[in-house]
């Protein structure tokens, strides 16, 4: 049998490991044909040696045991070397071809020439399918997938189903596993498994592992290897290196295919008759199981795999920030419409008004949305509330178009609300006064353009929290206590007065008294 020994070993490894496991399931694993996975196996029990056993030989001696040895090549009558030993001896230091084929020619003093033994060593390796045995330094790697089955969570009100994701992730020196379930594939949710996975780690290793999913990889060929933005983020802030594995060769991962096998099997399948009602609930219990899964020991593996994080890994991790990590999702390429505007989640938000019919990228947080042009931010909006349609900052308009706005009450509703809350609300209460709306319009427009004229934007709000109180709603009498500053005075004077009154006699005259007597200070003021 040619099939390189790495690979038998492997199929062997994967059936004892699981006898449930089909010839199908490693032969998808190990990306092999049933037939050769079947006909291994078959000679695997003829032998009548243990895994164990095989385990211990040499690939020499294992080849030998197990019946799959090829018969030597004959060139010319010329013996040929075995090439898989060949292959084997020069991974090791400071061995060359030219050593092994003096040893070779000690045995076969009329065997081939240097050249001729050099140049079929070369035809072989490229004939030959090779399977690199992963070896994993202590803290450098981390390979992560998603499991192919996914969970149910049901809503307890309408008792509809929805599947649930499951992560995995292990670390590659002590195999150390991770599981969190999640929404969706997508990157948000792909970002929390990473977060919760260092977490979980307490502490980052060098490099994470990573198939070709969307989320983490745009494009992976020989011409371009392009990730996605957030990821890249995200690796930047927790300083790792995102290693994606070869386009449609699992084995480069396989340590991450086989860690999926034992969750879905070691957990998740003693799950499977539970109801979970959220998937914080499912977490919790993938979490309880992960307990006893890397706690476990065997016969063949004495040392549990926490053990094996304790030594082998966690020493060698790097510290994680002490700030958690700010998820941010991007939109590339997307093109501004002739309203300097662009739709995000059903709301229209302003762009200058210079980017009209470009496209730009954006980056969408929790509470932010922030706008690039060419990696540069050229601006930045807070979330819209519920309800709310657009949000226009009126300062990308062009000029024309900011005059015409001026006469907008929405805008001047926005240039309220941020000098303040009060503000606002005396601005909108009279802007709410359909008797007097067009005289209102008018009067407030020039109220703004006296504020700024006079750089009074930092008294307003103040001065509009005291007219709230004593109930006024005239912009004549607000502009005089804005530019009297009464309102600071008459508050002064108020306090004064109650300190004085509380030490004449303790609540001689009650609560009610005070807020009349503000009410007549603020009426003579005003």
């Amino acid at each position: 049998m040619r099939l390189d020994t790495f690979l038998q070993r492997e199929i062997i490894r994967l059936h004892t490991l699981n006898q449930n496991c089909s010839n199908r399931e490693i032969a998808r694993i190990l990306e092999l044909s049933p037939t050769t996975v079947g006909t291994l196996l078959e000679k695997f029990k003829q032998s009548n040696l243990s895994y164990e056993q095989l385990a211990e030989l040499c690939d020499k001696d294992f080849r030998n045991q197990i019946g799959t040895q090829p018969q030597t090549p004959q060139q010319k009558g010329k013996p040929e070397p075995f090439w898989e030993d060949i292959y084997d001896e020069l991974k090791k230091r400071d061995m060359t071809i030219e050593l092994l084929w003096q040893e070779y020619r000690i045995d076969n003093p009329e065997g081939l020439s240097y050249s001729q033994f050099a140049r079929k060593y070369r035809a072989w390796r490229k004939t030959n399918r090779l399977s690199m045995k992963q070896t994993y330094k202590q803290g450098e790697q981390v390979l992560v997938d998603f499991c192919g089955r996914t969970m149910p969570i049901q809503d307890p009100k309408t008792g509809k189903i929805r599947q649930v994701q499951v992560f995995v992730a292990v670390l590659g020196a002590s195999g150390y596993i991770f599981a969190f379930a999640v929404d969706s594939q997508k990157i948000s949710d792909w970002l929390r498994c990473h977060i919760a996975m260092f977490k979980y780690f307490a502490g980052i290793p060098q490099q994470v592992v990573t198939d070709n999913l969307k989320s983490a990889v745009i494009a992976n060929n020989k011409q371009n290897l392009s990730l996605n933005q957030s990821y890249v983020e995200l690796a930047r802030y927790y300083n790792f290196a995102i290693v994606p594995t070869r386009p449609r060769h699992p084995k480069d991962k396989g340590l991450a295919e086989v860690s999926v096998q034992i969750v879905q099997r070691g957990i998740l399948a003693k799950l499977r008759h539970r109801t979970f009602f959220s998937i914080e609930e499912l977490n919790e219990a993938i979490s309880e199981q992960l307990i006893e899964l890397n706690n476990k020991t065997t016969k063949r593996f004495t040392t549990s795999r926490y053990e094996q994080y304790l030594q082998y890994d966690k020493p060698y991790l790097t510290q994680l920030p002490t700030r958690k990590f700010e998820i941010k999702t991007w939109q590339y390429g997307v093109k501004v419409d002739e309203f300097y505007q662009v739709m995000i989640d059903g709301v229209r938000y302003s762009v200058p008004y210079s980017y009209a019919h470009r496209t730009i990228d954006i980056a969408v947080s929790e509470k932010l949305i922030e706008m690039y042009y060419q990696h540069q931010r050229i601006a930045s909006h807070a979330i819209a509330e519920d309800g709310q349609s657009e949000v226009i900052d009126y300062n990308h308009m062009p000029p024309d178009h900011q005059y015409q706005a001026q006469n907008n009450p929405d805008y001047l509703r926005q240039w309220s609300k941020k000098l303040g809350d009060n503000c606002y609300l005396v601005i909108d209460e009279l802007l709410n006064d359909k008797s007097q709306y067009a005289s209102n319009l008018r009067k407030l427009i020039d109220f703004k353009k006296w504020i700024i004229e006079n750089d009074y934007e930092d008294r307003l709000d103040e001065a509009s929290g005291f007219a709230i109180n004593a109930g006024i709603f005239s912009l004549s009498r607000l502009k005089s206590l804005v530019s009297s500053k009464n309102y600071q005075r008459i508050h002064l004077d108020n306090k004064a007065e109650k300190s004085k009154l509380r030490q004449t006699h303790h609540n001689v005259r009650g609560s009610d008294y005070y807020s009349n007597l503000m009410n007549q200070k603020e009426a003579c003021y005003a």
